[in-house]
């Protein structure tokens, strides 16, 4: 049986990295190594050894471009938040608001909200407050990693729900196993000081995000009827382990062990049309867009607000790498694919837009069979740094 060790969790991991800083008293163990966190890191590091200013560069990382945002603005010091150009598309000025409502000092000095931002750090007073999420959940979490900052009660009230709420509730999670006292509670985020914490060892899980392109490979392939995921587990924390119910319907079923996950391959007949609410799991699409294509069943994946605001926008971008296969529509937050019956072409070239999840759902179909089929491949090391060495090792070592 062949085996794959999984990364681990970067969305965890950046979460610990932001909460070392405003909570302390804890180590992390097994931190991501992913492109994401690492760069993370390095920009806390840059902080923490400046003399009270510095230029930072995110590159078109969200997350660290969100967090960092918030972060900062409690930070003295004059500091530059800048990232590529596909970053200062991507919105930010739902946080900026809040933070300026809060006391914090921030500028647009080139375009009006969005990046490069000027924020010159300052301790603020914290208020209960507003924060639409309509566009990202990371505007809340962003908020919620500097609670423990306050000295006084808050609420942070959640208004104009988007998608991927998940990740709410996950730093909720991680916060009340380090003892902060924080809920939620109908749309309200409830925060109470709780005195010194106690110190732990935060241990990272592996990534079901990452999981999911290997049930993707065995939904694809006959090469294995069974396949290892070391390390992987049962998790509250990470709800894209939806992905072993949703992969039930293309023969993929889950069995759990001390060791990790192993996924059984068992051949059924296939469903004409499947429909998934994708809100809380947006990094699943691409893997279950490239599925449903390669095995021509149709599909419908509501909730998928957002998407056009990924590392690319992902809607387009799958249009355009299943155009062969399958016609793809967007409306009013709602995915349609419909098999066209159409023929892979002899030669594959696929655009990924520098996006690593468009790139790893791809180079999950049986026609690749060589990683220059897809281009810009190195950007996996985003989230996934040893995926195209354990993709060589299970799909070309046959």
């Amino acid at each position: 049986m062949k085996h794959v060790s999984l990364p681990r969790s970067k969305s965890i991991s950046n979460r610990l990295l932001l909460l070392q800083q405003t909570l302390g008293g804890f180590e992390i163990e097994h931190l991501s190594q992913a492109d994401d966190t690492r760069l993370l890191n390095t920009c806390i590091k840059k902080v923490m050894q400046a003399e009270g200013k510095a230029e930072l560069y995110v590159d078109n990382d969200g997350t660290a471009c969100r967090f960092l945002t918030a972060w900062l603005s409690t930070m003295p010091g004059v500091w530059t938040l800048t990232g590529s150009k596909r970053m200062q598309e991507r919105p930010i000025h739902p946080l900026v608001k809040v933070l300026l409502d809060l006391g914090a000092d921030i500028t647009y000095p080139e375009q009006d909200k969005h990046l490069p931002l000027h924020i010159a750090g300052k301790p603020w007073k914290w208020k209960s407050c507003c924060v639409d999420v309509a566009l990202s959940s990371q505007f809340a979490t962003a908020l919620m990693l500097l609670l423990p900052l306050s000295e006084t009660p808050v609420t942070i009230k959640i208004c104009h729900k988007g998608a991927s709420q998940q990740y709410i509730f996950q730093t909720i999670e991680l916060m009340q196993q380090l003892g902060v006292n924080i809920r939620y509670d109908k749309g309200n985020i409830l925060y109470q000081p709780s005195g010194e914490q106690q110190p732990h060892t935060m241990t990272v899980e592996a990534d079901w995000s990452a999981a999911a392109f290997w049930y993707e490979y065995m939904a694809l392939h006959n090469t294995y009827d069974q396949l290892c995921l070391d390390g992987l587990c049962a998790s509250v924390l990470q709800k894209d382990n939806i992905i072993a119910e949703w992969m039930q319907t293309f023969g993929v079923q889950t069995e759990y062990t001390k060791k990790g996950v192993i996924l059984h391959r068992h051949y059924e007949s296939l469903p004409e049309q499947v429909v998934y609410d994708v809100a809380d799991n947006l990094d699943l699409v691409p893997m279950m867009m490239v599925t449903c294509a390669a095995l021509n069943v149709s599909a419908c994946f509501k909730g998928a607000t957002n998407m056009q605001y990924k590392e690319s926008n992902r809607i387009a971008a799958l249009a355009h790498a299943l155009q062969a296969v399958a016609k793809i529509e967007y409306q009013q937050g709602e995915i349609k694919m419909y098999p066209t019956n159409g023929q892979w072409p002899k030669r594959l070239d696929f655009d990924v837009h520098h996006d690593h999840r468009v790139a790893m759902a791809l180079a999950m179909l049986p026609y690749v069979d060589s990683p220059s089929c897809v281009n810009d491949r190195e950007c996996v090391a985003k989230s996934y740094p040893h995926f195209w060495s354990q993709w060589h090792n299970i799909c070309m070592q046959k």
